[in-house]
């Protein structure tokens, strides 16, 4: 794979206060997907902040494997784009598989 796209420069996008009580979906924030090259599929890269940490603490890989069609009732309710040109939008549920 493609590891020039990987930066500390991005910014979080969402940021969550933090709480009193340990919970894992609190702590950390997400920059907006990038287009990430070189895998044969439709693949981007989503990096991880965490509060009072200037650089990205882990970046993730997105794609059909590591995040696969949400189904609800026998229902696909979202997937990732099948274009690598869209960018993915993700939800709190999508946040929180992530």
């Amino acid at each position: 794979p493609d590891c020039s796209l990987l930066s500390s420069t991005y910014l979080p996008t969402t940021y969550i206060p933090p709480i009193q009580s340990f919970n894992m979906e609190y702590r950390h924030a997400f920059s907006d997907p990038r287009p990430a090259l070189g895998y044969g599929k439709p693949t981007w890269n989503v990096d991880v902040f965490r509060e009072g940490v200037p650089e990205p603490v882990f970046t993730l890989v997105v794609n059909e494997e590591t995040l696969p069609p949400r189904m609800r009732k026998k229902k696909v309710v979202w997937r990732l784009p099948e274009d690598q040109e869209l960018l993915p939008s993700f939800g709190a549920e999508d946040k929180k598989r992530l």
